[in-house]
């Protein structure tokens, strides 16, 4: 639900999904009460237990809005450790941006830099550093490049909702986010077995 939730977050509602999905490792090792996190790994002489859910899954969707996608995550893959994220390419634009470097944005406006045509080998992609301009840093850090951490986003997803408690105002997310999250989740699982494309029922 999280990718499906910073989609809809970032290009507005999913209307239609299709997905692929495998299970490459049958069993695991039974997680211990206690031990660990749900990172942690388990030992060779656990017990072990049938997988009842995928390892990876790629879900092609299509917006409300006309706009088409790709959703994909994998839990077994090497390299990436917690690479959430998304690229979006647009008619004026791209952008990009993943978790295991959350104090960077990555974004290309042809026009930015003001380049001619015979200057083009120069064009791509700018990387702008979060910095005390942007939302909440300047409470956290005091200069550009000195990035927030999980720990400081979780003080201001904190913050953020006692305070929407106490005024009964304020934007997202919701209950409803949560629900329109989960169904798309429902509809690609549903996609994954049927073979072809699901309505998301909003």
């Amino acid at each position: 639900p999280h990718v499906a939730d910073m989609a809809q977050f970032l290009l507005g509602p999913i209307s239609q999904v299709s997905a692929t999905t495998q299970t490459h490792i049958p069993r695991r090792p039974i997680p211990v009460p206690g031990r660990g996190t749900h990172f942690t790994l388990g030992q060779a002489d656990d017990p072990t237990g049938p997988v009842t859910n995928e390892d990876d899954a790629t879900v092609p969707v299509r917006f409300a809005s006309g706009v088409h996608g790709v959703l994909d995550a994998s839990r077994v893959i090497f390299g990436p450790k917690c690479e959430f994220g998304f690229e979006i390419f647009g008619t004026e634009g791209a952008i990009r941006w993943n978790f295991e470097a959350m104090n960077e944005l990555l974004v290309y406006l042809p026009n930015m830099t003001g380049l001619s045509a015979d200057h083009r080998h120069h064009d791509g992609f700018v990387r702008l550093l979060s910095s005390p301009d942007h939302p909440y840093h300047g409470r956290f850090n005091p200069a550009s490049a000195t990035g927030l951490g999980y720990d400081d986003l979780k003080t201001i997803e904190a913050a953020e909702f006692l305070h929407r408690v106490a005024s009964g105002t304020g934007p997202g997310p919701t209950l409803d986010d949560a629900v329109a999250a989960a169904r798309v989740a429902s509809s690609a699982d549903h996609a994954s077995r049927s073979g072809g494309w699901v309505t998301v029922d909003n």
